[in-house]
């Protein structure tokens, strides 16, 4: 069985790199970087699905340095709020 629990510890920055303005609209594309460490506790609740057996099951965990890269484009506008009539 795999560890349940994994945690991060990073930091990352995102630049909007293209805007886009129309109207009330606002939108653009965002490029992001993200860099840090993870870790988990390790497992080592291996198991056989045979006749074979497993002495001395590996241990397993999800430790290490990461860098991830992002892309993504999004957008949004304001409506003004129509008034209630009563």
């Amino acid at each position: 069985m795999l560890p349940l629990f994994n945690a991060q510890l990073g930091i990352g920055a995102d630049w909007l790199v293209a805007a886009l303005s129309e109207g009330e609209g606002y939108g653009g594309v965002l490029i992001g970087i993200r860099a840090g460490y993870q870790f988990s506790p390790s497992s080592s609740g291996w198991r056989s699905s045979g006749e074979m057996s497993v002495t001395a099951p590996p241990r397993y965990a999800t430790n290490g340095y990461f860098v991830t890269l992002t892309i993504g484009v999004g957008g949004f506008f304001y409506q003004q709020p129509k008034p209630v009539v009563r």
